[in-house]
């Protein structure tokens, strides 16, 4: 067995994001798996899904926007689903939040 502390991750500034951090924690054949944190009020800015992915809520609270503008609440153990190529935004509620995400999800 091998237990490893993930290091804070990289800073997301692109899309006009702001108090975001990515790490990756893992390869899939067509895609990755990470984890975004996003410190409280901090959001990753509207961008297209590079490929089919689902974000697993595992710590604080938030919200995700579509195209649309409409955002919807996520709390710990929801999934958010986007299509390849579905715009979105997700952003953090005072408590920050924290999500893996699944990227190349079939």
């Amino acid at each position: 067995m091998k237990v490893e502390r993930l290091p804070p991750g990289a800073p997301v500034v692109a899309f006009g994001s702001a108090e975001a951090r990515y790490q990756i924690v893992g390869r899939l054949p067509e895609g990755a798996v990470g984890v975004i944190t996003l410190a409280p009020r901090g959001h990753v800015g509207m961008h297209e899904a590079p490929l089919k992915q689902q974000m697993v809520v595992v710590a604080g609270a938030g919200w995700v926007q579509g195209k649309d503008g409409e955002q919807v609440p996520l709390a710990v153990g929801d999934v958010a689903t986007f299509e390849a190529g579905e715009a979105h935004a997700t952003l953090a509620s005072a408590a920050g939040l924290t999500v893996l995400v699944i990227e190349g999800v079939r």
